[in-house]
């Protein structure tokens, strides 16, 4: 009997410590995730010009992580569809960024033509590239005042011109923008005619929008009817849980419904990701 008992408070202590290492372990994995998200989004907020704070939206993250599958199940009833949300709510903040940065690196591609015909008139009536950028700064808006204000920034505390262009074509990743930088190293170091050069340059991009925008035109139907067709499905299970309630919670709530459900979503992602690869065109 005494036996037993020290082996069941040997046992209990074992498995006391691995807990704790574990436990301990685990949450010094989150804190250098959690940092290293922080890190990121510090990082891709100061780019886009946000002034936000990353730990509050981390944690506000972390509250919709458990909020957003706990509602959906309550709503539901359904632990399928709980755990469809929570991959959702996970990268939610990755996809917005995504989005946003992407949204700015066109708006920055459809102001630089008229930037670039800027930069070229003042070259022309007698001033330097650095003052020709810190007008575009003063006189223009959105994306392209801000990071050629920066730019301008950068060049008067001390870097080069050439490493100020480095930082902005890192920061843009924009290949109209790279046409432009290597124009302008290209023109200082042949000594040609840099207002020229932009000219010609900011019309060659303008045609290029121009197509750009046309072909987005042209496929904007096949966009719209990936979009419906990916919704569909969606609709018809809203409308079915509405007419016949119980066949649709067989879906909804047991194993061969899971499956299903798996394999249409697997299927529609794949339908969305052909129509994305068809409809999307380079110039």
């Amino acid at each position: 009997m005494n036996g037993l008992i020290i082996a069941a408070v040997i046992c209990f202590i074992g498995i006391s410590v691995l807990l704790f290492f574990v436990i301990q372990t685990l949450s010094q994995r989150w804190q250098e995730k959690s940092e290293q998200v922080k890190q990121q989004w510090a990082h891709d907020f100061t780019n886009m010009f946000l002034f936000w704070s990353p730990t509050k939206l981390y944690w506000l993250h972390v509250v919709g992580c458990f909020l957003g599958p706990l509602l959906c199940y309550l709503i539901t009833d359904s632990v399928f569809l709980a755990l469809v949300i929570l991959p959702a709510c996970v990268y939610c903040p990755k996809i917005w960024i995504s989005f946003a940065q992407r949204r700015r690196f066109i708006i920055f591609d459809e102001q630089l033509p008229d930037a670039l015909m800027q930069i070229a008139g003042a070259l022309r009536s007698g001033s330097s590239l650095i003052n020709a950028m810190a007008m575009i700064h003063e006189n223009s808006r959105g994306p392209v005042s801000q990071e050629f204000g920066l730019l301008v920034r950068e060049y008067r505390v001390g870097n080069t011109l050439e490493q100020a262009l480095q930082n902005l074509e890192t920061r843009m990743k924009s290949e109209n923008l790279s046409l432009a930088v290597t124009t302008a190293r290209i023109a200082q170091d042949t000594g040609g005619n840099l207002a020229e050069s932009f000219e010609r340059l900011a019309e060659s991009l303008r045609q290029k929008i121009m197509i750009e925008k046309k072909i987005k035109s042209l496929t904007s139907q096949g966009k719209l009817q990936g979009i419906v067709v990916g919704l569909l499905p969606l609709g018809i299970a809203v409308v079915l849980s509405k007419i016949e309630p119980e066949a649709m919670s067989f879906l909804l709530h047991s194993l061969f419904g899971y499956i299903t459900l798996f394999i249409v979503i697997v299927l529609e992602l794949m339908g969305l990701a052909m129509i994305r690869k068809i409809v999307t065109i380079d110039v």
